[in-house]
């Protein structure tokens, strides 16, 4: 028989108020985002003397967290019958309980467990306001929860949904809603009905969303990592709509609607592509992500922008900086247009008060490399000097040139002009041309003088002729300079868009080709045996061949650095490389990572950070030389930021705990 939700036979008993509770108390800390955040471990088998303690504090201040106690198939039968007197419950209590006080239990936590089945009987706690079901094996939710009215916060994530539950239409107080990593393929229209203010649909299958525009409370709108081709009226009350990783070709139609409360766009890894259209208006937008597309013009949604603080463009495809930044207020503090085509940038963005600009894989002419943010924006604000100057002698220039063609003789006083100018277009920004040095050598051939010119570091690009890619069979001019006894050799920022072939050179120790357009591996790779070092960092690799094939057996290679670069997994077998002792892959789209401990037995230093794992693997810690370990700035939520800011050894241990 359904039990209703105020305590059997104590009609006549007033019912006292619960006591007042702090914030997140009885509420599994991973609900709030600061604990045990989908762990896929589970804690110690519940013990009847631990839940008989947990039932007598929930019939106390209604609060009942049964998170993490390693819980399978079914919630403990005793959880239905906590209002039980003792002469009838199923398990003793303390005669000192008072639980004819006993209040309505209005928070039911039981994340991360392995439970499959919600029984019936969960229908009587008619007073429960918070159900937390998240990181489990659910599939289904019963059908008396429709009488459980007064629920305003749902978590469902991390289980196996594959339809929405006809038991929420009946929520009507409903308000946070939590579907994310289920696998649920269509969301019915009875979603777009509730008084939502927060719904998470991330990590599912879903094609497309019905009309959500009634949703007129809605705040906080999560749809990353789906298969969404298409977005649906949205509500215009919305403060956070994320789309990450999906299919989207565009983010609104041609007709303007302006979202005056949005202030975090993130639409990352989409196929948006060349100009985004005008159809999403959001005035007060202070962080758009929009990396990994191949955008080339954002300026109708950055026009109306003007309190913009972060503005991600990575990874797109932009031939010049959007002005509309520059245009802005007090208010940018960090800026990303890593990889895209830019060539030079406005001076003006000298003036804003960035914190943090991000300028690699471009090819800027005159950009100081390896500084700070505080000493790009100096250079910055010194061109407009520059160019300022330069516009006056374009103007005395000019000014000679109409005076002279007005005389019948060129007056005997007059100065005389450089017969290059020295005007730089405003509209182009780039910085002033640098004399080329002479040859030293007065015997080189014109053949070797173009050689040098094509490597020269001041300017890769001759001025009358289109740079030429490298190709393997030909021999890079900077390697036939090289002797045979070099021991270090630096090929950077040489537009190199293959490996080039290296000469013998025995002795070679470090081989630096970072800053360069190479996009892909040979199967097998020219290293001599004495290399220790070798830099492929800031290319545009996207992927590595399976097995690496040494022309040379037994390789000291001790330092592999392949860190920002495009890499979306690494799975290479590095048995070659048995010294191989540091190997750096940060700043890449790394999701997965399979390194075999057998295959790096001296490995020392792995450097994973700010890649896109969504979840780490313990194995790569089993190599036991390992002392470094970095993996901060992924998408994992476990192990939580208290044991990544410790270092490598928490990190280390964390992983460490969790092997066989």
């Amino acid at each position: 028989m359904m039990r209703n939700s105020r305590v059997p036979h104590r009609s006549s008993v007033p019912t006292r108020t619960a006591a007042p509770r702090r914030p997140g108390v009885g509420v599994s800390a991973a609900f709030f985002g600061t604990d045990n955040g989908d762990d896929v471990t589970h804690g110690t088998p519940l013990a009847p003397k631990v839940l008989q303690r947990l039932l007598r504090s929930a019939r106390q201040d209604g609060r009942l967290n049964l998170s993490n106690k390693a819980i399978k198939g079914q919630i403990p039968d005793a959880v239905w019958h906590i209002y039980d007197p003792p002469e009838t419950a199923h398990a003793s209590i303390d005669t000192q309980d008072a639980w004819w006080e006993a209040v309505d239990l209005t928070r039911l936590i039981v994340a991360d467990n392995e439970i499959t089945t919600i029984d019936e009987q969960i229908g009587q706690f008619g007073g429960l306001e918070v159900v937390d079901i998240h990181n489990n094996k659910v599939q289904s939710l019963p059908s008396s929860m429709n009488g459980l009215a007064n629920i305003t916060t749902l978590n469902l994530a991390q289980n196996l949904f594959a339809a929405v539950p006809d038991c929420i239409a009946h929520m009507m107080r409903l308000k946070s809603l939590h579907l994310q990593g289920n696998q649920l393929k269509t969301i019915p229209p009875f979603v777009a009905q509730l008084p939502l203010t927060h719904l998470d649909l991330s990590s599912n299958h879903l094609t497309d969303l019905p009309d959500m525009s009634r949703l007129e409370g809605l705040a906080k709108l999560l749809l990353s990592k789906n298969q969404l081709r298409a977005l649906p009226r949205l509500p215009r009350t919305m403060r956070e709509l994320e789309v990450a990783e999906n299919q989207l070709v565009s983010l609104a139609g041609d007709d303007p609607i302006e979202y005056p409360f949005l202030e975090r766009l993130d639409a990352r890894q989409n196929r948006l592509v060349g100009e985004l259209g005008p159809g999403l208006v959001a005035p007060n937008l202070k962080e758009l992500y929009l990396s990994f597309n191949a955008l080339t013009n954002v300026d109708a949604l950055l026009a109306p922008a003007k309190r913009l603080v972060i503005v991600d463009l990575r990874d797109n495809k932009f031939d010049d900086l959007p002005m509309a930044l520059v245009e802005l207020p007090d208010t940018l503090k960090r800026l990303d247009v890593q990889n895209n085509n830019l060539r030079a940038l406005p001076p003006l963005l000298g003036r804003t008060p960035l914190t943090s600009l991000l300028l690699e894989g471009n090819m800027i002419r005159g950009l100081p490399r390896n500084t700070t943010t505080v000493a790009l924006l100096k250079w910055l604000r010194d061109k407009i000097v520059v160019d300022a100057v330069e516009a006056r002698v374009q103007q005395t220039q000019s000014s000679a040139h109409s005076s002279r063609t007005s005389s019948p003789a060129p007056s005997p006083r007059s100065p005389r002009v450089a017969p290059r100018s020295l005007h730089t277009s405003s509209s182009s920004f780039s910085s002033p041309a640098v004399p080329r040095r002479a040859d030293p050598s007065p015997a080189a051939t014109p053949a070797r003088r173009t050689a040098s010119r094509h490597i020269d570091p001041v300017d890769a690009t001759p001025q009358h002729e289109p740079a030429q890619p490298a190709t393997p069979e030909d021999v890079h001019p900077a390697v036939a300079d090289s002797t045979a006894k070099a021991r270090v050799l630096d090929l950077s920022r040489k537009q190199l868009g293959v490996l080039p072939v290296l000469l013998d050179m025995p002795v070679l120790v470090e081989l630096t080709l970072s800053h360069n357009a190479l996009t892909s591996l040979p199967d097998t790779i020219a290293l001599p045996a004495s290399l220790e070092m070798l830099d492929l960092s800031h290319n545009q690799l996207s992927a590595l061949p399976a097995t690496w094939t040494l022309s040379e057996p037994g390789t000291r290679l001790h330092t592999l650095n392949m860190a920002f670069n495009r890499l979306h997994e690494f799975r290479v077998d590095l048995a070659p490389l048995a010294h191989l002792a540091v190997l750096i892959l940060c700043n890449n789209q790394i999701r997965t990572v399979h390194l075999p401990a057998a295959s790096v037995p001296k490995l020392t230093h792995l450097d994973l950070s700010n890649n896109a794992m969504p979840r780490l693997d313990p194995e790569l810690a089993r190599p036991a030389n390992l002392k470094v370990f970095k993996v901060d700035g992924n998408t994992f939520r476990v192990p939580r930021y208290d044991v990544l800011r410790l270092g490598s050894d928490a990190v280390l241990q964390w992983c460490r705990s969790r092997l066989q």
